[in-house]
């Protein structure tokens, strides 16, 4: 029962940081964007 809560508390910090990661990456993407349209 242990190793079963330990291993979806692991993935629920992985699918955490993965939410982080892809929100990131999508803001970085969008600013990046922005300034290429303000250059424009």
């Amino acid at each position: 029962m242990e190793y079963i809560v330990l291993q979806n508390t692991r993935l629920s910090i992985v699918m955490k940081m993965a939410e982080v990661i892809t929100t990131s990456i999508y803001m970085a993407i969008k600013q990046i964007y922005n300034c290429k349209v303000a250059i424009e």
